[in-house]
């Protein structure tokens, strides 16, 4: 599949994918909207993009060129935030995963533009489409009334946002000297020194791990990693942040749930989570699957996410 940006020359193919899900289940759209005004002003500022798969266009995406949704008081960051809209995939590539390829690709380019966050709303009758969001990093945070329907409005703060700081997520042979001592140091702070507690960190796991973090001047801000657990399930573990009241927890465990569906597709993830921080596993859609249990003298619960 390829993600790029629409030409003028495929005006006609982009409203015929717009009136194929008019009166779809979860469709809010009508006749009149979105249609060729829409798609003339979108082209006009080169904030229309496309899916294209085997050679034929199978979605739509836009960068709204003027925010529409900034009035409202909800959002965490105002500053520097864009929002995208009018998203829309063939009828056939529906629930195949598509739709994913789509948002993620409107996420790199607005990363690329160094926006610090994404505005979105999404009809409140329109439940794949919060299930895609919310797994990939969006936070509801509000609801409004507009246009004759009912939304909720998410938000994805993205790592632009926080000067000098990048996402890396890799492999463990893909790691760096560097990159891998750095990691390590983190843990050890965390994990060992701070909650005192001596036990063998590193492990065999962490050859099979998927390593997400954050980093700001070549050090480790925010650290996770994902390794297979049976068919069709990923264990998340070794979370932790090194500078707290910023909201980069939540960041980091939003931005981990999207790069493991995107590089090892499970259906599930699975963890073990300290009881003191089951609830900020739960806003994130975890549920809590067991009885409490100690680990390493630390009381834990096993949670899992469907995806």
């Amino acid at each position: 599949m390829i993600f790029r940006k629409a030409e003028k020359k495929e005006q006609k193919e982009i409203a015929d994918l717009y009136r194929a899900v008019i009166g779809m289940p979860f469709c809010s759209w009508n006749e009149y909207y979105p249609g060729e005004e829409e798609i003339r002003g979108d082209l006009a500022a080169e904030s229309l993009y496309v899916l294209e798969k085997d050679g034929e266009l199978i979605g739509a995406i836009s960068i709204v060129p003027e925010n529409e949704l900034d009035e409202l008081d909800c959002w965490k960051v105002k500053e520097n935030a864009r929002e995208f809209a009018r998203v829309v995939l063939r009828p056939d590539c529906q629930h195949t995963g598509c739709s994913f390829y789509l948002v993620e690709g409107i996420l790199q380019e607005l990363q690329k533009q160094h926006v610090g966050a994404i505005h979105i709303s999404v009809a409140k009758k329109n439940l794949p489409a919060q299930k895609l969001y919310e797994n990939m990093g969006f936070v509801r945070c509000g609801e409004a009334d507009m246009y004759g329907h009912s939304f909720y409005l998410y938000e994805k703060i993205l790592q632009s946002s926080i000067a000098g700081m990048k996402t890396v997520s890799k492999f463990f042979d893909e790691l760096t000297s560097r990159e891998l001592y750095e990691i390590l140091k983190a843990r050890s702070e965390i994990f060992v020194v701070e909650q005192n507690c001596i036990y063998q960190d590193i492990d065999d796991k962490d050859y099979e791990s998927l390593h997400v973090f954050f980093e700001v001047n070549g050090k480790v801000t925010a650290y996770l990693r994902a390794f297979p657990k049976g068919e069709d399930t990923v264990q998340m573990g070794r979370v932790l942040t090194m500078t707290h009241g910023i909201g980069l927890g939540g960041m980091l465990l939003r931005e981990g749930i999207a790069q493991i569906r995107r590089k090892m597709n499970p259906k599930q993830i699975y963890l073990e989570a300290q009881c003191y921080a089951a609830g900020f596993y739960a806003r994130e859609g975890f549920e809590i699957c067991s009885d409490e249990f100690l680990e390493d003298g630390i009381l834990h619960v096993q949670m899992m996410l469907k995806l």
